[in-house]
């Protein structure tokens, strides 16, 4: 068994004919080099460049920033956009997002606005997408591609905006960390060289005991996720439990939780399927924990942020704990810590996983007839890293 601690890696449409704003001449240049007019080795540090020149002097001022994805996805490019604002403090910065994401940004000084899109990056170019481009033409200057897709530039040209940074489609490495990932693309615009910070998310007071008095929170306690999107497939074939370990560790686990600490545990889910999934565990237990089912984003978050300690899978859940700075124990199995492993520069994070010659596989061209990889992981080994960060003794 491996344990990790703290930080896990290394740091077809044509052009409009006419704009609402005009560009500054060396900006239209870097444009025309990044519609294919010109290739250049050098073109992307002259677009970089021009494009910086133009945010310092406030001819860039408004810039939409893309990312409707995933809820862990989007709290991956946080640290990019806290740099950016950091390093263009006058620029007027919007986040286009998904509904069920958008909670992330509340609050937060590193965006004034956010628009909400039903849907993600690809759903851009259809129907909804092209309705959307149409009522922000002339809006914006700048698109800031976090997740960098054709689909991308083409809603870019439909919104009149002048650019898109980066541009192109970008695959991603799965041997380097997707935070690190997403800030060296944006990096030329003149971020700081330290690198990316933490993830981070803006949590009031008010949220806090709202959600402690909602759902009777007053003794310390350890919140338990046990499920994630694969969850929903769990039982319609076999082998496509990937990330998910077996019930009855989680209820052995909680039985020992209870039995080593005073601490509660309160069961969180997402989906139908994981609520059943957590009373079939709940209702083995020696003493049934609390139930979270389904809460609003701001509630799981403000949930995270009161517990001792999260102990979950890979999935959206864990990113957020890392990002409220609670005490995170991650499970992982198929998927690449390297890649989207807790973000922990603070080191609130522990990652188990197994040491097997097939990992990390991402459950593709596998045909595991056990989940072996998450298997492989004891209760004993989550035990004692809750001993060593002091949850239990």
């Amino acid at each position: 068994m491996r344990a990790t601690h703290g930080r896990t890696s290394e740091c077809g449409d044509s052009l409009d004919s006419h704009r609402t704003s005009p560009l500054p001449s060396r900006f239209r240049d870097a444009e025309l080099r990044s519609s294919g007019m010109t290739t250049p080795v050098n073109d992307k540090a002259h677009e970089a460049a021009a494009i910086r020149d133009a945010l310092d002097t406030g001819e860039i001022r408004d810039v939409l920033a893309i990312r409707a994805s995933r809820l862990g996805d989007l709290l991956m490019t946080t640290p990019t956009l806290e740099a950016f604002r950091q390093r263009f403090d006058k620029s007027r910065i919007t986040l286009l997002t998904n509904p069920y994401s958008a909670g992330i940004v509340q609050g937060s000084s590193s965006v004034d606005a956010t628009i909400v899109f039903e849907g993600r990056e690809r759903d851009l170019v259809g129907h909804r997408g092209r309705k959307l481009a149409a009522g922000l033409r002339g809006k914006y200057q700048l698109l800031l591609a976090l997740r960098p897709r054709r689909e991308l530039e083409s809603f870019a040209r439909r919104a009149d905006i002048g650019h898109v940074f980066p541009g192109g489609a970008q695959s991603e490495r799965r041997d380097r960390h997707v935070v690190t990932q997403c800030y060296e693309r944006i990096a030329p615009l003149g971020l700081p060289a330290s690198g990316p910070g933490p993830l981070r998310v803006t949590m009031s007071t008010r949220e806090l005991d709202d959600v402690r008095s909602e759902l009777g929170l007053w003794r310390p306690f350890v919140q338990i996720h046990p499920g994630c999107d694969e969850t929903m497939r769990i039982w319609l074939r076999r082998g496509v439990r990937r990330r998910v370990w077996p019930a009855e560790r989680w209820i052995e686990l909680i039985d020992t939780i209870h039995t080593r600490s005073t601490l509660e545990v309160v069961l969180t889910s997402g989906s139908a399927v994981e609520h059943r999934i957590n009373q079939h565990i709940a209702g083995r237990t020696l003493r049934r924990p609390k139930l979270a089912h389904r809460l609003p984003l701001r509630k799981l978050m403000s949930l995270s942020s009161l517990a001792r300690a999260c102990i979950t899978i890979d999935t959206g859940p864990m990113h957020l704990a890392t990002a409220v700075g609670t005490q995170l124990v991650g499970l992982y199995g198929p998927s690449p810590v390297e890649y989207t492993g807790p973000w922990a520069p603070n080191g609130q994070a522990e990652v188990l996983r197994a040491d097997l010659p097939c990992m990390p596989c991402q459950g593709k061209n596998v045909h595991c007839p056990r989940n072996v990889c998450m298997e492989e992981i004891r209760v004993h080994d989550v035990v004692a890293c809750l001993e060593r960060c002091a949850i239990v003794s």
